[in-house]
């Protein structure tokens, strides 16, 4: 089974400020480090267009971009973080942010933010950049997730519609698998970072949680019972072989090739299939309900760290990447639900049939709970869900001990 390792922000910074490290030296007092984790080929070209166009508007700050992929980002930060080398801004998971803010590494940015810059965010975005009443960041992106549908795979298979239940679900991906042996009912992803996410679509849906009065809640029975679920489709061959080595790209992947019926995921994929798969003829549905409907509602975060030298300056690029201009490209370029009020009026979003599917769902979204040390929860969770797909361990004995490993951590 695939290795999950975990990373411990508020160890690698304790160790740092323990041993007294001086403060990072300064760069050029003029110069603005801007790192950004990339979503698709448009990303990285789509921020130094900003930065190019920010730095010839003004003399006073020079922007530099520095790109890097989601599964390196993480590690990246808390090695900086040891050794005083953070950059002035830092593209971030809104999940990392509790660790980052609790530890005294990001600048609250309240004294910044006027309420009419406030205003133009859509509230439940902005409202979830705060901790313990202060504002540490903007939210660069958010999106819902919802279910991919291959219509083709579908009618060949006789079935007339997307699956409404999770007991739909097994039996079209039963029916979809019969077509041939490199047919695939339901992608399942099982390896690096959101592997613990895709098995919330699961948990949620059949009235699970991740923590309830405080405590961890992934030994439920609830919880037992949505793994086993996704165990079922495993052990009767309705999913992708080798599972334990499958991220959502490769997941994604399988279903540009047409040879999927079904899978989760974001609105990101809708402009990849018109650029990677125009001839597969897909749908887009809510996830599966067993008790109830639900989803995984995401936000990342755009921070200023507290040990930048131009604040000001920082600050100054950040309102600049927010105008509605740059998110209107920004949203036309990556898919997402917009985080700006305007961008979500503009007749290219609010009349948009593809993204409909994921704003619909947004009232029935979960979140990954706002807790200190959650990427360290996080690894457990997916640990453990990675040996019952893995190893074929019972979710009876991996859940309950990865309950047990959560609650020592929020002790």
């Amino acid at each position: 089974m695939k290795e999950v390792k975990t990373v411990t922000i508020g160890t690698a910074v304790a160790v740092a400020l323990g041993a007294g490290l001086v403060a990072q030296a300064a760069s050029a007092q003029d110069q603005i480090r801007v790192r950004i984790n990339e979503y698709s080929p448009a990303t990285v070209g789509h921020y130094e267009g900003l930065a190019e166009a920010f730095n010839a508007s003004q003399d006073q700050w020079e922007v530099v971009i520095e790109p890097i992929v989601w599964d390196n980002s993480l590690q990246k930060y808390t090695t900086e973080a040891a050794s005083n080398r953070l950059p002035d801004i830092g593209h971030i998971g809104t999940r990392w942010m509790l660790d980052f803010a609790s530890n005294d590494l990001l600048l609250p940015i309240d004294d910044l933010l006027t309420d009419e810059f406030a205003g133009t965010f859509v509230e439940t975005f902005l409202n979830l950049q705060k901790f313990e009443g202060q504002t540490f960041g903007l939210p660069i992106a958010a999106s819902t997730r919802a279910m991919y549908w291959n219509k083709s795979l579908f009618e060949q298979a006789g079935v007339d519609a997307p699956p409404d239940t999770w007991d739909d679900a097994k039996a079209a991906a039963k029916a979809i698998s019969d077509l041939g042996d490199d047919i695939f009912g339901f992608g399942i992803q099982g390896a690096k970072i959101e592997t613990d996410a895709y098995f919330y679509y699961s948990l949620w849906s059949n009235g699970g949680d991740i923590f309830t009065d405080g405590k961890s809640a992934i030994g439920s029975e609830e919880a037992q019972n949505a793994l086993r679920l996704y165990r079922q489709f495993i052990d009767e061959g309705l999913a992708q072989p080798g599972i334990g080595g499958h991220d959502r790209q490769e997941v994604e992947k399988i279903f540009k090739s047409g040879r999927m019926g079904f899978m989760l995921s974001g609105p990101w994929l809708v402009k990849q299939m018109a650029e990677e798969a125009p001839d597969v003829d897909y749908g887009i549905a809510p996830i599966p309900m067993g008790t109830q409907r639900a989803t995984y509602g995401v936000t990342d975060t755009i921070s200023i760290f507290k040990s930048t030298e131009n604040p000001e300056g920082a600050w100054a690029f950040l309102e600049y990447m927010f105008s509605h201009e740059a998110r209107m490209e920004f949203g036309e370029n990556e898919g997402f639900i917009p985080v700006l009020k305007s961008v979500s009026d503009d007749p290219l979003f609010a009349d948009n049939p593809s993204l409909q599917p994921f704003v619909a769902l947004a009232p029935y979204a979960h979140f990954a709970p706002l807790v200190p040390r959650w990427e360290e929860m996080a690894d457990i969770i997916s640990t453990a869900v990675q040996a019952v797909y893995v190893d074929n361990a019972d979710p009876a004995d991996t859940l309950p001990a990865a309950a047990e490993q959560i609650d020592a951590l929020m002790n």
